[in-house]
């Protein structure tokens, strides 16, 4: 009895040890006879009296796995979701302040930028009534420009222009070196770069007054000149009218002394007259423009490129002769200065009154 009892037992445990493998065709669901071949399983339940269930596995569908057909599989959109990963991760690590600075220090090094040059240009002079009939001496009308800025600056494209709109537009690539002039005349010439010529056929500067106006390549003023009729450029015997009181000027040149009688004959020693005038200031002075006029209104005008150094002096002689840097010469025929007094006054290119000297 005893051992009948034990080999049930043992029936019992062979049993139910076969039915939760799922290979015996008896409470499971119904599977194929293939699925047991060491192949995992779908998912099942089972049946036995607990009706506890079995747990759930994921795994790919019956029919993929009998064919041996692989899961669909999309390159392109993988490629597409890895460069966006790595777009998401660079934003990442530029975020990071060490990452961003070593990133941007092992870039490719670009050219430096160098800073435009400060574009220092002045109109120095207009010389609007040239010696004879204007209109047979065109080129004799021009404007002079100077470069005073501290390198060479390029002046192509750049426009000067009078009150009438008549307007010249300097040619391409036209460069102007530091401390440079160059002269815009109306008429028509070769171009240098000293001189430029506007091909014009007639006057352009007004002799009763006029208004020259730099402007650069994207028509900002750069600088103005004007003049009017009673202050000129040449010799003239027109009046310069003489402010009340002189204004004060920066710039320290004086008229230091004045030889108005001269040994001799002063009609046959011209050149022993003369007017000395000093630079007491530090920086050399330019004075193309300037007018030295005694009281009845003759005048003197500067040359063009002339400059006064710190300290240097320069004499200016009624007669005729070869200019340099100690001695000018008006070209005079006759004595100038009274010998029973007179006023030199020294004007600016723009008619301010620099200094006087009475005697």
């Amino acid at each position: 009895m005893v051992r009948r009892h034990l080999l049930a037992l043992i029936a019992v445990v062979i049993i139910a040890s076969i039915t939760s493998s799922g290979c015996l065709g008896v409470a499971p669901a119904v599977i194929s006879s293939d699925d047991c071949a060491g192949e995992e399983s779908p998912t099942i339940t089972s049946n036995h009296n607990n009706n506890t269930p079995f747990p759930t596995l994921t795994t790919p569908t019956k029919s993929n796995l009998s064919t041996g057909t692989p899961p669909e599989f999309d390159v392109n959109e993988s490629l597409s979701d890895q460069d966006e990963d790595h777009s998401k991760l660079n934003d990442t690590l530029d975020e990071i302040p060490d990452y961003k600075e070593a990133n941007e220090t092992s870039a490719t090094p670009t050219a430096d930028s160098t800073p435009p040059p400060v574009i220092d240009i002045a109109i120095l002079d207009v010389r609007f009534d040239p010696p004879g009939n204007d209109r047979e001496n065109l080129n004799g009308e021009w404007v002079e420009i100077l470069n005073k800025g501290a390198s060479e600056v390029d002046i192509g494209g750049m426009v000067i222009v009078d009150e009438k709109d008549h307007l010249y537009v300097f040619p391409a690539d036209f460069k102007l070196s530091q401390g440079a002039n160059v002269k815009i005349h109306v008429g028509v010439g070769d171009d240098t770069a000293a001189d430029l010529y506007m091909g014009g056929k007639s006057p352009i500067w007004n002799n009763d007054g006029d208004t020259a106006t730099l402007f650069d390549r994207d028509g900002t003023i750069i600088d103005q000149y004007t003049y009017t009729a009673e202050i000129t450029p040449t010799p003239s015997t027109g009046t310069i009218p003489t402010p009340t009181q002189p204004q004060t000027y920066p710039i320290e040149v004086v008229i230091e002394r004045i030889s108005f009688d001269p040994e001799g004959n002063d009609r046959e020693n011209l050149n022993g007259e003369w007017v000395k005038i000093l630079n007491r200031g530090v920086n050399e002075i330019y004075m193309v423009g300037w007018i030295l006029q005694d009281a009845k209104n003759h005048s003197y005008v500067f040359p063009e490129g002339f400059r006064l150094s710190s300290g240097g002096r320069v004499k200016i002689h009624v007669g005729a002769g070869d200019n340099t840097a100690a001695d000018l010469y008006m070209g005079g025929k006759t004595p100038i200065w009274n010998n029973d007094g007179d006023t030199a006054t020294l004007f600016d290119e723009m008619g301010a009154v620099v200094d006087e000297y009475s005697y």
